[in-house]
């Protein structure tokens, strides 16, 4: 089914752009942002929707692609890989549910001056549900990519550094929101990049096409 193959080589490459460009407008907006100060001034910038409206998207579409590139090795990488695809696929429905309050709920927060203080104070992520939410998020989607990939290099279907990109910029991601928003957007670009080489190989490997 080659249009099926085709339908996730578009995704990935369709997201990977979106990740990259989403890296690109965060560290615009971050710029002079230190991680302590008052993060309604990062939400009210003028790139803010645009950013987290790509974001979404590129989400969306790479899990689509990232099905369909588990899809190719499925009958090789057996019961890890199932597990390895269905907490990653998990972790990234989390993710983009994360980016939906940032798209609705984030900015009305932080131009209503009632309510900035929400943001502002970091009351928001003191939430205990809050944050075992952004901890289960984290977790999931570190362990999910550390089985897929290995799923993924184990198979030879797609190429090492495909694999080894996509593990590195996950964790760098995941590391990224502890340590530093340059270490996480770092990780985006390395996690978009090997994205982009699963999508080429799936152009390319058309006579080992396994359908699931």
């Amino acid at each position: 089914m080659n249009y099926i193959r085709k339908t996730g080589a578009v995704s990935l490459f369709a997201g990977s752009v979106l990740l990259v460009i989403y890296s690109v407008l965060a560290a615009v907006m971050m710029r002079g942002f230190n991680g302590t100060g008052d993060f309604c001034t990062v939400i009210r910038h003028d790139f803010w929707m645009i950013s987290t409206v790509t974001v979404f998207a590129g989400l969306v579409l790479l899990m689509l692609g990232l099905a369909i590139v588990y899809s190719r090795i499925a009958s090789q990488s057996g019961a890890l890989g199932f597990a390895g695809i269905v907490v990653f696929e998990f972790a990234y429905l989390l993710q983009a549910a994360k980016v939906t309050w940032e798209i609705f709920i984030y900015p009305q927060l932080a131009y209503n001056d009632k309510a900035s203080f929400l943001i502002s104070d970091r009351i928001i992520w003191g939430s205990m549900s809050i944050t075992v939410y952004l901890v289960l998020s984290s977790v999931t989607l570190l362990l999910g990519i550390i089985i897929f990939c290995v799923s993924m290099y184990r198979s030879g279907y797609y190429t090492k550094l495909s694999s080894v990109m996509l593990l590195i910029g996950a964790v760098m991601y995941g590391a990224g929101e502890l340590v530093h928003m340059t270490v996480a957007i770092t990780g985006i670009i390395i996690f978009a990049a090997g994205c982009f080489l699963c999508g080429i190989t799936l152009l390319k490997n058309q006579q080992t096409d396994f359908v699931l």
